[in-house]
């Protein structure tokens, strides 16, 4: 079995970082109160306000590093749960797995997984956006610690011939 491990760097450091800038604007606004003068009060208020929101922003990117996120791979099959994409299936019941380049100019890629028709989904296919062939957009690249070129082979170690070689611009 092999497991995918998600990036932790991301929505913890903005999170930390929202936080410190939040906990500033809070010591702002306490400096504006003890200095007073006769901005004091509104910057008081201006500075708490940013404060607490950034604070806010800060807990809920936070909160959402600890989602979950299990990809994992057997000789028998693919399990996915993340980003609220959740789903067991067999060999045979994927028909295509694959790394894809997303359509934007900058070089994004994700792991993306066609299955068969019958394999009962909750959500509709996401990828692409807009195009014709129904695939389910499983994570970006850029939030695990695999790179590029560790998932391919992972990939093609276990899927074979259902792993479609070189991406798609």
């Amino acid at each position: 079995m092999t497991e995918l491990h998600r990036n932790e760097g991301t929505n913890r450091s903005l999170a930390m970082k929202g936080g410190g800038v939040g906990l500033g604007a809070l010591v702002l606004a306490a400096l504006g109160l003890v200095i007073g003068g006769p901005l004091g009060g509104y910057m008081v208020v201006f500075l708490g306000l940013v404060g607490v929101f950034l604070c806010v922003v800060a807990a809920i990117l936070f909160a959402l590093s600890f989602r979950p996120f299990h990809i994992s791979f057997t000789p028998t099959g693919l399990t996915v749960n993340c980003q609220g994409t959740r789903f067991q299936v067999s060999w045979e019941q994927v028909e295509a797995i694959n790394i894809e380049r997303m359509p934007t100019d900058e070089e994004r890629y994700m792991f993306v997984v066609w299955l068969d028709p019958s394999v009962p989904m909750k959500d509709q296919p996401t990828f692409p956006f807009g195009g014709t062939r129904k695939g389910y957009a499983v994570v970006e690249l850029s939030d695990i610690q695999e790179t590029r070129e560790e998932l391919a082979a992972i990939i093609a170690g276990y899927a074979g011939a259902k792993h479609r070689s070189g991406a798609v611009a």
